[in-house]
């Protein structure tokens, strides 16, 4: 990230992907950020409770499964090297 910041142009000729860093880096800020600010929210307003919580156990759950699912079909679909 640093290569990035000083000179993007010595990054690039590196090797280093200057637009995936880029976006990584603002992706991880907002990330950063959003969480801040839904934890001052959660906190201002007193709706830190377990109970909204455990609802989301479900999207977690599905989305774990979906996950692994993409991730099967990827390892599926590589071409397989006949043995000889």
């Amino acid at each position: 990230m640093r290569a990035v910041r000083d000179n993007e142009l010595a990054a690039g000729v590196v090797g280093i992907d200057v637009f995936r860093t880029k976006v990584c880096m603002r992706l991880r800020w907002s990330a950063v950020l959003g969480g801040l600010a839904g934890g001052l929210f959660a906190g201002g307003f007193c709706l830190c409770q377990p109970g909204p919580v455990l609802v989301c156990g479900k999207s977690i759950v599905f989305l774990t499964m979906s996950h692994a699912r993409a991730a099967s079909r990827r390892r599926s679909a590589r071409p397989s090297v006949p043995v000889s």
